[in-house]
């Protein structure tokens, strides 16, 4: 590859060239870690601090970078912060210890915390939103960017796709539900109503009313037409939550709405979505409700707090508690999805403890609630969507000094 230039080209110990062949990364007896550009020879970046260098090689994802100290624990780089981690010699047994996201054209980016995600219903499309208040669209198969929205109403916590996927929606900060073309990124429409920050709006499984909750305790239902004086219109009003209501979710068949409440209340309700009568009331939710989903059955319902120690499956129908699958003390499991075939049930932390405590995604066994896979990240994962063919999960991934959206294989739990 010729010889580098520059003041470690005499005293390298090791070298590795990262998986797109673009970078090379080399440690040096003066403790430094320096990045080459492969095709210039040219210095890139150097890191400090890696004591002698001695052992160096590239991972197949890229993203941390890392040195060993004579086989005693493993410096792990991530951003300006390196930390020593014991755990790690089992995993990368040397020489392979350092792993450096330093290009990847694939790599699926906001400029902020990654607040959402969700796949089409084609299984060829990922949407996200950011706090750099974006809504961005993704090729799922390459990782290419097709399309960024702006001018979204500040900021959003959800986006979500209608069941054909012609539409994406949102609420929004600014109180409105908003609609977007998901091909051309054009304004559908807008839609007033709400007294506060719009948390969540979900199109309804036929595509034909909107569901949307907000800050002002109120859940709406909407008008979904593309045609008509009636589209966006004002269907009718839940009320009875006494806290502002962060999630909403249809059952598969449309007849229910299930909501969950904020910090006071903590608490589900479950509505007739026709009259709008309260049909239950779960109580005792264990904190801010942040997650909840219907299985795809209809049968069960998935929620998480932030404050509890347990994701919990109820009974949709009497609201009886069917299991509860124990998480970390500090998991602060913020998102949850259920596979297709409503078996397996993955959900994301948004944040860890000590050294083996790491932000992770964790897939369970909705029949027996052990635990099948963990993918461990760090960075915290708001939110979770398998594929519509459940071999793959898309997580939106909030780290110190970036925001990445992974997609992993279901099985192996492997990033692709």
């Amino acid at each position: 590859m010729g010889r580098l230039v520059g003041s470690s080209a005499n005293s390298a110990n090791s070298a590795s060239i990262s998986v797109d062949g673009k970078w090379i990364v080399t440690g040096s007896e003066d403790g430094a870690v320096r990045v080459w550009n492969a095709e210039t020879r040219a210095e890139k970046a150097r890191f400090i601090a890696f004591n002698d260098g001695e052992w160096l090689a590239m991972t197949p994802d890229g993203y941390y970078n890392t040195s060993a100290n004579g086989g005693k624990y493993v410096n792990v780089r991530v951003g300006n912060t390196v930390t020593g981690i014991d755990r790690y010699r089992s995993t990368f047994n040397k020489p392979a210890v350092v792993t450096a996201r330093l290009s990847n054209p694939a790599r699926m980016t906001h400029n902020g915390t990654i607040t959402s995600v969700a796949v089409n219903s084609g299984g060829t499309r990922i949407a996200s939103v950011s706090h750099d208040k974006s809504i961005k669209l993704w090729d799922l198969e390459s990782g290419r960017l097709l399309r960024t929205i702006t001018n979204i109403g500040g900021y959003a916590n959800a986006v979500s796709f209608s069941p054909d996927g012609r539409r994406l929606i949102h609420g929004a900060e600014d109180k409105t539900v908003r609609i977007w073309d998901a091909e051309t990124g054009a304004a559908v429409r807008t839609i007033t109503g709400h007294t506060g920050f719009v948390n969540e709006a979900r199109y309804s499984p036929d595509g034909k009313r909107i569901a949307s909750c907000a800050d002002d305790k109120l859940i709406k239902i909407w008008d979904a037409s593309d045609q008509g004086s009636a589209t966006g219109r004002e269907i009718r009003t839940l009320t009875g939550h006494t806290d502002l209501v962060p999630v909403v979710a249809w059952s598969p068949d449309g007849r229910r709405i299930a909501s969950g409440s904020d910090a006071t209340e903590k608490a589900i309700r479950i509505w007739d979505a026709e009259s709008g009568r309260v049909l239950q009331t779960i109580a005792g939710q264990g904190g801010r409700i942040r997650a909840l989903a219907y299985s795809p059955d209809g049968k069960k319902i998935a929620s998480s707090a932030l404050e509890d120690k347990a994701v919990k499956i109820w009974d949709a129908e009497t609201g009886k508690l069917i299991r509860s699958i124990p998480v970390k003390d500090n998991g602060g499991v913020y998102s949850l999805a259920w596979s297709p075939d409503g078996k397996r049930l993955a959900t994301g932390a948004i944040y860890g403890g000590d050294d083996d405590d790491y932000n992770h995604v964790q897939i369970w066994n909705t029949e027996t609630g052990e635990a099948i896979r963990t993918i461990w990240e760090r960075g915290g994962v708001f939110s979770l969507a398998f594929t519509p063919d459940g071999r793959r999960i898309v997580a939106g991934c909030t780290f110190s000094d970036a925001w990445f959206i992974k997609v992993y294989d279901a099985l192996t739990g492997n990033e692709l």
